[in-house]
């Protein structure tokens, strides 16, 4: 399995990249109301309105919200033939791991529905989450 890495406050996390579709700049999004606190708005990618969630806010991360600022990256990924955008701080590449490598997370909370496992690197840590249920 390919997985894309990106943090979130110095955390590291990834994504299956079989689903990744591309990685923008911060671009214009609209704010849609009475949405989630976590859901940005929505943009407009090549004539598609795709979605957007904010992962800090989503995965109940605190700091400084990069957002707002031209630093952040916007990974757009396909769920059940729909578009739709995460934010996260930066995009670190991409990494091959084996099924075996993935570990069970033992958390709770929004966090623990949200993930699928851990992978243990030489580099540290890398939480592995589960696209269907963060949005």
């Amino acid at each position: 399995m390919q997985l894309i890495l990106f943090e979130v406050e110095q955390q590291k996390f990834g994504f299956d990249m079989s689903r990744m579709k591309e990685i923008n700049r911060r671009m214009p999004i609209t704010p849609v109301p009475n949405a989630p606190f976590y859901f940005e708005g929505i943009t407009n990618l090549r004539g598609i309105i795709v979605p957007i969630i904010n992962l800090r806010k989503r995965l109940s991360i605190a700091g400084t919200d990069v957002s707002l600022n031209n630093k952040c990256r916007i990974i757009i990924l396909e769920m059940s033939g729909e578009l739709i955008g995460f934010i996260v701080d930066r995009v670190n590449g991409v990494i091959r791991v084996e099924e075996e490598q993935i570990l069970e997370y033992e958390g709770t909370g929004i966090k623990r529905e949200a993930i699928r496992g851990v992978v243990k690197l030489q580099s540290g840590m890398i939480t592995l989450l589960e696209l269907e249920r963060l949005v």
